[in-house]
């Protein structure tokens, strides 16, 4: 039987937009232009966007090896390998990938992935030759001795394009000097990000509040808390049996991830979680890899509902299924609360045995009495985000602080019917750089009409979006899919696509928002007439445009439905 080559994966708009950004970044050194060349540039994603893909995809690595030579993935962690390997075989089935890590000297391939560890040794690094590119995974470990030695072996120090992934690439005084590994930080997107345009589910925060920890009493170590220490103050306020319970009173349908500070908190946390009628089992460093694999497989079956870490599943961790996350770990690293975190933030289709499906993310903190001002929380899952009310979900907060920050010129109705799910006719940030009319319905569903044609994007399963079409004067059933299974910013394209083509074929212009008609001119009395047919009713003088919209939102509404 005759095979055929597998094409590599699509990329989605922000995992292209990373691409394109290392492609100018290295542009110069490319040409040999200048010494202020970028060498060295990182890339931010937040966990579960794919940042493997990025190096993974063949218009990554293709222009920056037409010349020939090796791409170097530099990981720190067996798991990180293992699962670098598998993504980068599934994102470009015809690349020739190797490992070079513990018995495996796979030093021939075009993609070699190889662990720090391994290459800290001279005798390994001499026999991988021939280096042209480097990719470091999560980055922010990169000002490590090892990673210092290796990457400067194979001249990242003096002209190797390098390009850092990380999900917390932290700049600040506790950086650890990343500014001297890395030049320039090309793309940077946050969970707010993600969940914005559909790669990530939206997450709730819940606190568990601990009369008997004082956090102030805990002795800190580089800018956080102790472990050893930190782990006595949770135990000592009965933190596991809190948790416990209020994991099942809160998540008993979700599968989910406790953080704790040291190997001892996360054993007492997972016996804690299973005497509550909540099988757990705990992952930690010394945890043997074939006893970890047997260990995920379990929880990928639904046979264990919580795993029990104290830092481990904080990266690399590859378990969409978990909808709910437990920070029994408090702490004032925001990079480590953001990796904690975003361990629950992947989309799920696959329902797993004894479970809800995943629709969500709930995230429960566990803080003392005191202290709590000091703690990372939710407001550092986005750079603009400023607060998150106890139960708000991340997307929920930006709303409102979206609302508040533009309400001048809204009326008190309008904030409080947006607030309440009420959809108003504004522009929504969501669609802010499209210059298609995209318009709500009184349900909340979003439209392009497009002629006699209606086009519209619903959510589907695990945070996508389907596409569909209806006639405008049709009547409710008669909608068909155009497009399924898609993230938000492929929907919206896909939408605005289609919507041009039905024009093109009716040769009805497309509305635009930037069109003179919306800008002047009042409502002529035919206009006015079949709105009033349609129970709407407008002062005369009324705008053209607004008409016209309320007309569309009218007929869409019944055509859906609503």
């Amino acid at each position: 039987m005759t095979t055929t080559a597998l094409p590599p994966i699509v990329l989605r708009g922000y995992q292209r937009d990373a691409i394109l950004a290392l492609h100018r970044a290295f542009a110069g050194m490319q040409r040999g232009t200048g010494s202020g060349q970028v060498t060295r540039a990182a890339v931010v994603l937040p966990t579960g966007e794919g940042k493997t893909v990025v190096f993974a995809h063949p218009s990554f690595r293709g222009p920056l090896l037409a010349r020939g030579g090796r791409m170097l993935v530099l990981v720190h962690r067996d798991e990180l390998a293992t699962q670098a390997v598998a993504k980068l075989r599934g994102a470009d089935p015809a690349a020739s990938v190797g490992r070079v890590q513990a018995t495996w000297d796979e030093t021939d391939a075009q993609i070699i992935v190889a662990s720090v560890q391994t290459l800290a040794r001279t005798s390994r690094r001499e026999r991988l030759r021939d280096v042209r590119l480097i990719v470091v995974d999560e980055a922010h470990h990169a000002v490590a001795p090892t990673y210092v030695q290796v990457l400067d072996h194979y001249g990242a120090f003096r002209g190797t394009p390098t390009a850092g992934f990380s999900a917390t690439l932290a700049r600040g005084a506790d950086d650890g000097h990343l500014g001297d590994i890395w030049q320039e930080v090309v793309l940077r997107r946050d969970i707010l990000d993600g969940i914005r345009c559909g790669s990530l589910v939206d997450i709730r925060g819940l606190e568990v509040q601990l009369k008997g920890l004082d956090l102030r009493s805990v002795r800190k170590a580089a800018g956080d808390y102790r472990d050893h220490d930190l782990s006595d103050a949770l135990q000592a306020a009965d933190a596991p049996e809190h948790v416990a319970q209020a994991y099942r009173e809160l998540a008993g349908d979700r599968q989910g991830l406790a953080f704790w500070p040291d190997v001892a908190s996360a054993q007492v946390g997972a016996e804690a979680m299973t005497e509550a009628g909540i099988p757990a089992e705990v992952i930690v460093g010394s945890t043997k890899i074939p006893e970890r694999e047997a260990i995920y497989d379990r929880y990928k079956r639904g046979q264990i509902q919580v795993l029990s870490s104290c830092s481990v599943l904080t990266e690399g961790f590859d378990m969409p299924q978990a909808s709910a996350v437990v920070v029994a770990r408090p702490t004032q690293s925001s990079p480590l609360y953001v990796q904690m975190v975003g361990r629950a933030l992947r989309p799920h289709r696959l329902p797993v045995p004894g479970y809800g499906p995943k629709r969500d993310a709930l995230l429960i903190d566990v803080v003392g009495a005191s202290g709590r001002h000091q703690l990372a929380t939710m407001a550092d899952l986005s750079v603009t985000i400023k607060q998150v009310k106890e139960g708000q979900s991340l997307a929920e907060a930006a709303r409102e602080q979206d609302l508040r920050e533009a309400e001048q010129g809204w009326t008190e109705e309008e904030i409080h019917r947006t607030l309440a799910g009420e959809r108003v006719v504004r522009d929504v940030d969501l669609f802010a750089q499209s210059t298609s009319v995209w318009l709500s319905t009184r349900v909340g569903t979003n439209f392009i009409p497009a002629g006699g044609w209606t086009i519209f994007i619903w959510p589907a399963t695990s945070g996508l979006w389907d596409v569909g079409v209806i006639p405008t004067r049709g009547v409710p059933g008669q909608a068909r899919p155009v497009a399924q299974g898609l993230t938000l910013d492929w929907a919206v394209q896909q939408a605005e696509a289609y919507a041009r083509q039905v024009c093109a074929q009716t040769g009805i212009r497309l509305d635009t928002r930037g069109a003179s008609w919306r800008r002047s001119g009042a409502a002529v009395p035919k206009q006015l007439a079949y709105a009033s047919s349609l129970g709407l009713h407008f002062e005369a003088g009324a705008r053209k445009s607004d008409v016209s919209d309320a007309i569309s939102i009218a007929l869409a509404t019944r055509a859906l439905g609503g």
